[in-house]
């Protein structure tokens, strides 16, 4: 009995750790974001409606309206409300530049979810971007590279797509619905039928066909769709993020899901989908995010999937999954050996001519050699006697012959 209570108290003690975790993953995320996307307009320098974004203190006081998030309740906090609003309309956050990602409203709709904590936020406040370029090489933050890296996939997704048909973006927001390009540089578009008086249906999905090739960000958080609604998404091809959470879907769903080759980003928080479902999005290659919180997946199904889908990460509520790690090299470090690699050798540099200094002594001469003459020099050596030349030998007589003319004695 007593061991069983030890075994309960360690996984006590490592689930408490895994959200511990977690919860400081997700307060990273916000940060990062509100220093990229708020703190211009709410910071150090300007607090518009008396709002600072870049504090703990600013973020739990509010702003001129009150508080901005309801902790543990994203779907009643103002910041969200804020940040997903269509662009242009009153309110709307950031009331410039481009809209915050799927994926960046998604990491502000989980920290809050987690209880919003903001303990250490000033402690571990990130330093200020720096960019550092050498020759046509900028080092750039991992965020920031992964951020570009998915603009570049858009743009070329986008290449070729002429604009959307006015006629059937109208009928979208007729229902009540949203849909606009994702910039002012592209045609592709973000849809959002979330918000639909009564809740969008399976009958709404229709609204998307003709305009199948230009969505590539769709939300449908919320809304009354089924399984067999989602054959209608079968042909969205250039489909790159897609909100399901908190719908009622189950794995018969995710059938339907398993052409969007492009899809990076998936939201099945709060369905019914279970390890054996999510084993059919191993064909999805693209994926980069996969949220599973609240479901019937489990760790070890998770790992499995995750070995399918490298560049995958997956998120369970209490922890994150990923096939590996992903290391990144220090880009200071880097940046070092680059320009050791490329500066020449140096050559030691002349000393400065100083016409005040003094002359450097010449060499000293050689000391004469001093003889004692009382002292007998050593004798000399006797030179080795030359040796002879080798006299030349005397040939020898040549034998006579006898020709027969030889006198007998």
């Amino acid at each position: 009995m007593k061991q069983a209570w030890v075994w309960i108290l360690v996984g006590l003690v490592a689930a408490g750790a895994a959200q511990a975790q977690e919860e400081k993953n997700l307060l990273a995320e916000a940060r990062a974001i509100f220093e990229a996307r708020c703190t211009g307009c709410h910071g150090a320098e300007n607090q518009k409606a008396e709002l600072r974004l870049d504090t703990a203190e600013g973020l739990a006081k509010g702003g001129k309206s009150g508080v901005i998030f309801a902790a543990g309740n994203p779907d009643e906090s103002a910041i969200i409300a804020r940040v997903t609003k269509p662009e242009g309309e009153d309110g709307a956050m950031p009331p410039k530049g481009e809209r915050l990602t799927p994926e960046q409203v998604e990491s502000l709709r989980g920290w809050i979810s987690a209880g919003a904590t903001t303990e250490g936020w000033d402690a571990a406040k990130p330093e200020e971007p720096k960019q550092m370029v050498y020759a046509s090489v900028s080092v750039r933050s991992a965020a920031e590279t992964a951020a570009l890296l998915q603009e570049e996939r858009l743009k070329a997704l986008g290449e070729g797509v002429d604009p959307a048909p006015e006629a059937a973006v109208a009928a979208i927001h007729d229902a009540g619905g949203f849909a606009a390009p994702i910039d002012q540089n592209s045609n592709l578009l973000q849809v959002d039928l979330k918000f639909l008086p009564g809740g969008a249906t399976d009958e709404h999905l229709a609204l998307l066909a003709p305009l199948a090739g230009h969505i590539t960000w769709l939300d449908l958080s919320g809304t009354g769709v089924t399984d067999a609604g989602l054959a209608q998404l079968a042909a969205l091809g250039r489909l790159t993020s897609l909100h399901l959470e908190r719908t009622g879907i189950s794995d018969a769903g995710l059938a339907h899901l398993k052409g969007l080759q492009h899809l990076e980003y998936l939201n099945l928080y709060g369905t019914k989908v279970t390890g054996a479902g999510v084993e059919q999005l191993a064909e999805l290659k693209q994926l980069r995010r996969l949220y599973l919180w609240q479901t019937e997946v489990t760790r070890e199904q998770a790992e499995k999937l995750a070995a399918a889908l490298p560049e995958a990460t997956i998120n369970l509520g209490t922890e994150l999954i990923e096939a590996k790690p992903v290391e990144y090299n220090d880009p200071a470090e880097d940046l070092k050996k680059m320009e050791e690699e490329a500066a020449p050798a140096e050559e030691p540099a002349a000393p400065a001519f100083d016409p005040f200094a003094p002359a450097a002594p010449d060499a000293a001469p050689a000391a004469p050699e001093v003889v004692d003459p009382f002292v007998a020099p050593p004798a000399e050596e006797a030179p080795a006697p030359a040796e002879e030349a080798p006299k030349p030998e005397t040939p020898a007589a040549p034998p006579i012959e006898d020709n027969g003319d030889t006198i007998a004695a």
